[in-house]
């Protein structure tokens, strides 16, 4: 059976709001962006985003549901850069 979404847990985000998920997130939206999987984020995860100069590409259907994000520039790399773009 073919998998109806994919999770940034399954790419590695911890989803706590301590540990840096941004690497976790840009990888299942690639995935995602790839096979024309929506993503969907777990109800009730705090994923914490650093200020590395990197950017999220969504070209799929997202269902954020009840997540939260926190997006931290103290530090960052690139102030213009994007955290996510939808396309």
């Amino acid at each position: 059976m073919e998998k109806k979404y994919l999770t940034y847990e399954e790419f590695g985000a911890v989803g706590d709001g301590v540990h840096d998920d941004q690497e976790a997130i840009i990888a299942c939206h690639e995935a995602a962006n790839n096979s024309g999987t929506p993503v969907k984020a777990k109800d009730g995860a705090t994923y914490y985003i650093g200020g590395k100069n990197k950017t999220a590409v969504i070209k799929t259907d997202v269902d954020f549901g009840k997540a939260k994000f926190i997006i931290d520039d103290r530090g960052c790399e690139n102030i213009h850069a994007p955290v996510f773009s939808v396309i």
